[in-house]
């Protein structure tokens, strides 16, 4: 009996094709990074021991470098991985390529510019101290307002009181509930602060103004303790001490003899040794008549 000669399976060469392909994904999926690929909209990219696989359509690809090492180099960078510092970058959307603050020209990093305090909206576009970045724009914190590229309270800051540029220093004010107010125990008088119980421009009220010489004292006008205010055209007018002022001596327009006589307890008195004679002050007569148009005897 003749055996017939055995055939080769022409199907084992594909069977090998296919094992080897199995066993060089199953490696580089191994010594590579992972991803998973399964939105197929995803960009998603990663960098481990060379290698650098990227999604694309649902299905991730792999491009190996020369330098093994590339991956975590100091210039690599994370969000967008390289095989060498000198290829250009390419990031994912919705950021942008903006360089590393205090870095070299080379180094470059993705900026989520949306977000980034340090990259809002563009490059190098810092938000100031105490605010956000919110869809690529500077934003205070709740119950704050971006004033002159600071975050302020505009209900309680003096130089933006209400709204910004609004101050209230100018006018010695400070700033209530977004409001110019005066401070406590003040009152605003034609854009002045001023306290009425002591101004003797507006005592009490706003506008009313004490006479010359006058104090205002718990929002009244008057003159200081044992002083009489007076007006007169002999004695001058203003705050007199009756009892020693000799043009109003004892009550207001009350005038001693100038030079010769003085006003002492409200009354007007010569020089010891001198009395009065004719209203005025002169030597004491001790003859019959004692005084006769200003001579003695």
């Amino acid at each position: 009996m003749v055996r017939k000669p055995k055939m080769k399976h022409r199907g084992y060469p594909f069977v090998l094709a296919v094992a080897a392909l199995i066993l060089s994904c199953s490696l580089l999926n191994t010594v590579g990074p992972t991803l998973n690929c399964s939105d197929p909209t995803s960009t998603a990219t990663a960098c481990a021991n060379g290698i650098i696989a990227t999604c694309s359509n649902g299905t991730a690809t792999y491009r190996t470098c020369s330098d093994s090492s590339a991956c975590s180099a100091a210039w690599q960078v994370p969000s967008a991985p390289r095989c060498s510092q000198n290829e250009a970058v390419t990031c994912p959307s919705a950021t942008l390529a903006c360089p590393v603050p205090g870095g070299s020209s080379l180094e470059t990093q993705c900026a989520q510019v949306q977000t980034d305090p340090q990259n809002c909206g563009t490059c190098g576009n810092a938000c100031p101290s105490g605010s956000a970045c919110l869809l690529g724009a500077c934003a205070c914190a709740a119950g704050a307002e971006l004033c002159s590229g600071a975050c302020v309270d505009t209900a309680s800051d003096e130089r933006n009181c209400g709204k910004c540029g609004t101050t209230c220093t100018d006018y010695g004010t400070s700033c209530v509930s977004g409001k110019c107010a005066c401070q406590h125990g003040q009152t605003d008088c034609s854009g002045s602060c001023t306290d009425t119980s002591t101004d003797t421009s507006n005592c009490g009220t706003c506008g009313n103004s004490c006479q010359p010489n006058q104090s205002c004292i718990n929002g009244s006008c008057g003159c200081p303790a044992g002083q009489t205010y007076c007006v007169s055209t002999t004695g001058g007018t203003g705050c007199m001490d009756t009892s020693t002022d000799p043009g109003n001596c004892g009550t207001c327009g009350n005038l001693c003899n100038v030079g010769s006589s003085s006003c002492a307890a409200g009354q007007c008195v010569c020089p010891q040794g001198q009395t009065i004679c004719h209203l005025s002050c002169g030597n004491i007569c001790t003859s019959t008549p004692p005084c006769s148009e200003s001579l003695c005897g």
